[in-house]
């Protein structure tokens, strides 16, 4: 049976999901997410949204340590996803091969794990 706009406002108010949405749980997630950030701007329309999106990328990577960075490419190295292309343009704007870091950050995963295990 079909809902009215009216039902279906009256439920939305009653269980009210705004209130229990968590966002992104996972390390996974929250770089997903973070890369979105950086996107959306970037294929904006406007070109002052898309310069001002540019200008806080290289404004983010000056200020952020490269190893902040490496902690973003991480969890998609780690599990083998593939780089979302904003992470891959960033990498090449700093003149490093992508493949070559998440190779570099896989290495050192193991070697932690190594330390860890004795």
């Amino acid at each position: 049976m079909p809902v009215t706009s009216e039902e279906l406002r009256e439920r939305i108010q009653r269980t009210k999901p705004w209130e229990k949405t968590r966002g992104a749980t996972t390390e996974l997630g929250r770089a997903i997410v973070n890369a979105n950030r950086l996107k959306h701007g970037l294929r904006s329309k406007n070109a002052l949204i898309r310069e001002a999106a540019r200008h806080a990328r290289r404004v983010e990577l000056a200020r952020a340590e490269f190893e902040d960075f490496k902690r973003l490419v991480r969890p998609f190295a780690l599990l083998g996803h593939p780089l979302p292309p904003v992470y891959i343009q960033t990498i090449r704007y700093l003149n490093i091969d992508p493949e070559e870091l998440c190779e570099q950050i896989r290495q050192e995963a193991t070697l932690q794990r190594q330390m860890i295990e004795g």
